[in-house]
């Protein structure tokens, strides 16, 4: 999809779109005005040159906004190849927050100005050297498969931008999901043990804590949970 030069006549929207392909899926070029709300957008070639979202706004008056969007790169479901958005030299024209940048190899979300920034937030990312998406974030969205990108995790929400209903005329959350289709069948109470972060090669004797990494993936809020574990055949 490429966005050329389009004239400051009205605002353009773009909203509960679904996205994938092998290359760039959207090329924004001095493409001004407009509003890309709540898309999935996923890029899956092996080329290094791929991004789901490209934007170059070099001149103008206008302001393009992203918010609540998807931008994924999968490559070969292993490895990513090139990333989530490439941004070019300017960024005065733009407006970002409140999306999601979900690269399998956890490298390269967003590539500004021929630099690639790891993370969204913190020391050295995205949204240091940009002031943009200081709200946004870098989760695996769980989508049904490549070319069915429903997604089965309840905590890629967003804000409230007047898109009521998603791709499939399902009626939105509040806060809504980001991505073109409303996040359904999610039960309220899911933790999900993501990785044990403790202890850690070498061990040493003794008594050591075994620290959990987990995820909700619930749609309510958790403050607490139990954690248990079993080591070589012992009792949970």
């Amino acid at each position: 999809l490429s966005l050329h030069d389009a004239l400051p006549i009205s605002i353009l929207a773009y909203k509960n779109n679904s996205l994938d392909s092998q290359s760039e899926d959207i090329n924004n070029l001095n493409e001004l005005y407009d509003n890309m709300y709540n898309n999935s957008v996923v890029v899956m070639g092996t080329s290094a040159g791929n991004y789901a979202m490209y934007i170059d706004n070099t001149s103008g008056s206008g302001t393009s906004n992203y918010r609540n969007n998807i931008f994924a790169n999968i490559g070969d479901g292993t490895t990513a190849y090139g990333g989530c958005m490439r941004v070019g030299t300017a960024t005065t024209y733009i407006s970002s927050n409140n999306n999601d940048f979900y690269s399998v190899s956890g490298s390269a979300l967003v590539n500004y100005n021929g630099s690639n920034y790891n993370t969204i937030t913190g020391t050295g990312s995205w949204n240091a050297i940009s002031g943009f998406d200081a709200n946004s974030y870098s989760n695996n969205p769980g989508f049904t498969s490549t070319s069915n990108l429903h997604m089965s995790n309840g905590c890629i929400t967003g804000v409230a931008l007047g898109v009521t209903t998603d791709y499939d005329g399902v009626t939105r959350s509040n806060p809504p999901s980001m991505g073109a289709y409303e996040a359904t069948g999610i039960v309220t109470n899911d933790l999900s043990a993501q990785a044990v972060t403790a202890p850690t090669a070498p061990l040493t004797s003794g008594n050591q804590d075994v620290v959990v990494l987990v995820k909700n993936l619930g749609s309510n809020t958790v403050t607490s949970g139990n954690v248990s574990y079993q080591v070589n055949g012992g009792s949970v």
